[in-house]
Protein backbone atom coordinates (compact mmCIF):
# COMPACT_ATOMS: atom_id res chain seq x y z
CA UNK A 1 0.00 0.00 0.00
CA UNK A 2 2.77 2.42 0.89
CA UNK A 3 4.55 1.64 -2.41
CA UNK A 4 1.40 2.36 -4.40
CA UNK A 5 0.88 5.69 -2.60
CA UNK A 6 4.53 6.68 -3.21
CA UNK A 7 4.15 5.78 -6.92
CA UNK A 8 0.98 7.90 -7.26
CA UNK A 9 2.65 10.72 -5.39
CA UNK A 10 5.56 10.58 -7.81
CA UNK A 11 3.28 10.71 -10.84
CA UNK A 12 1.43 13.71 -9.43
CA UNK A 13 4.69 15.44 -8.52
CA UNK A 14 3.97 15.30 -4.80
CA UNK A 15 6.99 13.21 -3.83
CA UNK A 16 7.01 10.48 -1.16
CA UNK A 17 7.75 10.78 2.55
CA UNK A 18 8.64 7.71 4.63
CA UNK A 19 6.06 7.05 7.36
CA UNK A 20 6.88 6.27 10.95
CA UNK A 21 7.26 2.52 11.49
CA UNK A 22 4.29 0.80 13.07
CA UNK A 23 6.30 -1.66 15.23
CA UNK A 24 8.96 -1.25 17.89
CA UNK A 25 11.60 -0.49 15.13
CA UNK A 26 13.66 2.70 15.56
CA UNK A 27 11.34 4.32 18.09
CA UNK A 28 11.42 1.22 20.25
CA UNK A 29 15.19 1.15 20.00
CA UNK A 30 15.33 4.77 21.12
CA UNK A 31 13.10 4.00 24.08
CA UNK A 32 15.17 0.98 24.93
CA UNK A 33 18.34 3.06 24.74
CA UNK A 34 16.78 5.63 27.06
CA UNK A 35 15.81 2.92 29.55
CA UNK A 36 19.29 1.49 29.39
CA UNK A 37 20.73 4.93 30.07
CA UNK A 38 18.42 5.38 33.04
CA UNK A 39 19.31 1.90 34.30
CA UNK A 40 22.99 2.76 33.96
CA UNK A 41 22.41 5.98 35.89
CA UNK A 42 20.49 4.09 38.58
CA UNK A 43 23.25 1.52 38.76
CA UNK A 44 25.80 4.31 39.23
CA UNK A 45 23.70 5.82 42.01
CA UNK A 46 23.39 2.41 43.63
CA UNK A 47 27.12 1.87 43.39
CA UNK A 48 27.72 5.27 44.94
CA UNK A 49 25.24 4.47 47.72
CA UNK A 50 26.92 1.10 48.19
CA UNK A 51 30.27 2.83 48.54
CA UNK A 52 28.84 5.23 51.13
CA UNK A 53 27.19 2.34 52.96
CA UNK A 54 30.47 0.44 52.87
CA UNK A 55 32.20 3.40 54.47
CA UNK A 56 29.58 3.47 57.22
CA UNK A 57 30.01 -0.25 57.83
CA UNK A 58 33.76 0.13 57.98
CA UNK A 59 33.53 3.08 60.35
CA UNK A 60 31.00 1.26 62.52
CA UNK A 61 33.13 -1.85 62.75
CA UNK A 62 36.22 0.16 63.62
CA UNK A 63 34.40 2.12 66.30
CA UNK A 64 32.88 -1.05 67.67
CA UNK A 65 36.31 -2.63 67.88
CA UNK A 66 37.55 0.36 69.85
CA UNK A 67 34.63 -0.17 72.20
CA UNK A 68 35.69 -3.72 72.80
CA UNK A 69 39.30 -2.63 73.56
CA UNK A 70 37.90 -0.14 76.10
CA UNK A 71 35.86 -2.81 77.80
CA UNK A 72 32.67 -2.18 75.87
CA UNK A 73 30.20 -4.57 74.37
CA UNK A 74 31.49 -7.05 71.83
CA UNK A 75 28.35 -6.37 69.80
CA UNK A 76 29.90 -3.34 68.13
CA UNK A 77 32.88 -5.26 66.82
CA UNK A 78 30.82 -8.33 65.89
CA UNK A 79 28.07 -6.46 64.08
CA UNK A 80 30.46 -3.90 62.64
CA UNK A 81 27.46 -2.08 61.20
CA UNK A 82 26.96 1.67 61.02
CA UNK A 83 25.28 3.15 64.06
CA UNK A 84 25.30 -0.19 65.92
CA UNK A 85 29.10 -0.31 65.82
CA UNK A 86 29.40 3.37 66.72
CA UNK A 87 27.01 2.95 69.68
CA UNK A 88 28.96 -0.01 70.98
CA UNK A 89 32.20 1.94 70.62
CA UNK A 90 30.77 4.85 72.60
CA UNK A 91 29.55 2.42 75.26
CA UNK A 92 33.04 0.93 75.45
CA UNK A 93 34.61 4.35 76.04
CA UNK A 94 32.05 5.15 78.72
CA UNK A 95 32.60 1.83 80.44
CA UNK A 96 36.35 2.31 80.45
CA UNK A 97 35.96 5.71 82.10
CA UNK A 98 33.63 4.40 84.79
CA UNK A 99 35.76 1.38 85.53
CA UNK A 100 39.22 2.78 86.11
CA UNK A 101 40.25 3.02 82.49
CA UNK A 102 42.15 5.84 80.80
CA UNK A 103 38.96 7.91 80.63
CA UNK A 104 38.62 8.12 84.41
CA UNK A 105 39.57 11.42 86.06
CA UNK A 106 40.47 11.15 89.75
CA UNK A 107 38.16 13.15 92.00
CA UNK A 108 39.85 14.18 95.30
CA UNK A 109 36.47 14.22 97.02
CA UNK A 110 35.30 10.98 95.39
CA UNK A 111 34.13 7.92 97.29
CA UNK A 112 33.83 4.16 96.90
CA UNK A 113 30.91 2.63 95.03
CA UNK A 114 30.01 -1.02 94.65
CA UNK A 115 29.66 -2.15 91.04
CA UNK A 116 28.57 -5.78 91.12
CA UNK A 117 31.54 -7.85 92.25
CA UNK A 118 33.87 -4.86 92.22
CA UNK A 119 34.40 -1.60 94.10
CA UNK A 120 35.26 1.53 92.13
CA UNK A 121 37.18 4.29 93.91
CA UNK A 122 36.39 7.63 92.27
CA UNK A 123 39.11 9.25 94.36
CA UNK A 124 41.90 7.18 92.81
CA UNK A 125 40.29 5.68 89.66
CA UNK A 126 41.22 2.20 90.87
CA UNK A 127 38.88 -0.81 90.78
CA UNK A 128 39.03 -3.44 93.52
CA UNK A 129 37.56 -6.87 93.96
CA UNK A 130 34.95 -6.64 96.69
CA UNK A 131 35.90 -10.05 98.10
CA UNK A 132 39.33 -11.34 99.02
CA UNK A 133 41.10 -14.64 98.43
CA UNK A 134 42.53 -16.21 101.56
CA UNK A 135 45.17 -18.77 102.46
CA UNK A 136 47.48 -18.14 99.49
CA UNK A 137 51.22 -17.59 99.32
CA UNK A 138 52.53 -14.80 97.13
CA UNK A 139 52.88 -16.93 94.01
CA UNK A 140 49.35 -18.31 94.34
CA UNK A 141 48.00 -14.81 95.02
CA UNK A 142 49.70 -13.52 91.89
CA UNK A 143 48.24 -16.41 89.87
CA UNK A 144 44.75 -15.86 91.30
CA UNK A 145 44.71 -12.18 90.34
CA UNK A 146 46.22 -12.87 86.93
CA UNK A 147 43.49 -15.39 86.11
CA UNK A 148 40.56 -13.47 87.64
CA UNK A 149 37.82 -12.26 85.27
CA UNK A 150 35.39 -10.87 87.83
CA UNK A 151 33.50 -7.73 86.88
CA UNK A 152 34.11 -8.51 83.21
CA UNK A 153 37.80 -7.52 83.41
CA UNK A 154 40.89 -9.68 82.98
CA UNK A 155 43.66 -7.28 84.01
CA UNK A 156 43.56 -7.83 87.78
CA UNK A 157 46.84 -7.83 89.73
CA UNK A 158 48.28 -7.62 93.24
CA UNK A 159 48.27 -3.98 94.42
CA UNK A 160 51.42 -2.16 95.46
CA UNK A 161 51.57 -0.81 99.00
CA UNK A 162 50.57 2.74 98.04
CA UNK A 163 47.50 1.42 96.24
CA UNK A 164 46.44 -0.84 99.08
CA UNK A 165 46.99 1.95 101.61
CA UNK A 166 44.27 3.94 99.80
CA UNK A 167 41.69 1.41 101.04
CA UNK A 168 42.63 1.99 104.72
CA UNK A 169 40.07 4.71 105.38
CA UNK A 170 39.42 3.84 109.03
CA UNK A 171 43.00 3.89 110.26
CA UNK A 172 43.51 2.83 113.87
CA UNK A 173 40.24 0.91 114.08
CA UNK A 174 40.26 -2.84 114.56
CA UNK A 175 37.94 -5.35 112.87
CA UNK A 176 35.04 -5.33 112.41
CA UNK A 177 34.94 -1.50 112.60
CA UNK A 178 38.08 -1.03 110.51
CA UNK A 179 40.64 -0.42 109.18
CA UNK A 180 38.76 -0.90 105.86
CA UNK A 181 35.16 0.12 105.41
CA UNK A 182 33.23 -3.16 105.43
CA UNK A 183 30.17 -1.65 103.76
CA UNK A 184 32.31 -1.76 100.61
CA UNK A 185 34.92 -4.46 101.25
CA UNK A 186 34.91 -7.81 102.94
CA UNK A 187 37.65 -8.46 105.52
CA UNK A 188 39.35 -11.82 105.83
CA UNK A 189 42.36 -12.84 107.86
CA UNK A 190 45.05 -10.33 108.67
CA UNK A 191 47.93 -9.52 106.35
CA UNK A 192 47.02 -8.46 102.79
CA UNK A 193 49.64 -9.02 100.11
CA UNK A 194 51.17 -6.13 98.17
CA UNK A 195 53.68 -6.27 95.32
CA UNK A 196 56.10 -3.89 97.09
CA UNK A 197 59.40 -5.48 98.22
CA UNK A 198 60.12 -5.25 101.95
CA UNK A 199 63.88 -4.84 101.58
CA UNK A 200 64.58 -8.37 102.78
CA UNK A 201 65.12 -11.55 100.74
CA UNK A 202 61.85 -13.24 99.75
CA UNK A 203 59.72 -10.79 101.70
CA UNK A 204 57.15 -8.25 100.56
CA UNK A 205 55.05 -5.68 102.34
CA UNK A 206 51.69 -6.68 103.68
CA UNK A 207 49.10 -4.44 105.33
CA UNK A 208 47.49 -5.82 108.45
CA UNK A 209 43.90 -5.74 109.65
CA UNK A 210 44.47 -7.03 113.18
CA UNK A 211 47.02 -4.28 113.86
CA UNK A 212 44.53 -1.62 112.68
CA UNK A 213 46.29 -0.94 109.41
CA UNK A 214 50.03 -1.29 109.95
CA UNK A 215 52.80 -2.79 107.85
CA UNK A 216 53.92 -6.37 107.97
CA UNK A 217 57.01 -7.84 106.33
CA UNK A 218 55.88 -11.23 105.23
CA UNK A 219 57.74 -14.10 103.61
CA UNK A 220 56.42 -14.91 100.15
CA UNK A 221 56.10 -18.62 101.01
CA UNK A 222 53.57 -18.09 103.81
CA UNK A 223 49.79 -17.98 103.30
CA UNK A 224 48.11 -14.62 103.50
CA UNK A 225 45.21 -12.76 101.90
CA UNK A 226 44.96 -10.91 98.57
CA UNK A 227 42.56 -8.27 97.27
CA UNK A 228 43.15 -7.76 93.57
CA UNK A 229 43.18 -4.34 91.91
CA UNK A 230 43.04 -3.03 88.36
CA UNK A 231 43.53 0.29 86.63
CA UNK A 232 46.10 3.06 86.66
CA UNK A 233 45.24 5.11 89.71
CA UNK A 234 46.25 8.36 91.32
CA UNK A 235 47.30 7.44 94.84
CA UNK A 236 49.15 9.06 97.70
CA UNK A 237 52.69 7.84 98.27
CA UNK A 238 52.92 6.33 101.74
CA UNK A 239 56.04 5.97 103.86
CA UNK A 240 58.65 3.38 103.06
CA UNK A 241 57.40 -0.03 104.11
CA UNK A 242 60.93 -1.27 104.85
CA UNK A 243 60.36 0.32 108.28
CA UNK A 244 57.36 -1.19 110.05
CA UNK A 245 54.90 1.61 110.68
CA UNK A 246 51.23 2.04 111.35
CA UNK A 247 48.85 3.80 108.99
CA UNK A 248 48.75 6.86 111.26
CA UNK A 249 52.30 7.70 110.10
CA UNK A 250 51.42 7.52 106.43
Amino acid sequence: MKSVLCLLGGLLGLGCSAAEPDGPGAGGASATSGSAGQASSNAGDAASAGSTSGGMLSAGGSTGGAGIAGGGSAAGGANGGGSAGASAGAAGSSSAGAGGGSGCVANPSGTFSVVGETVHDAKTCLDWLKVTHTGVNYEAADMFCGMATLGGFDDWRIPNVDEYASTITLCGKYPPEGPVDTQFFDQQGDGYWTSTPAGEPNKVCAVGMLNAGGYYHFGTAGPQVVRCVRGTGTVKMVKDCTVAQGCSTW
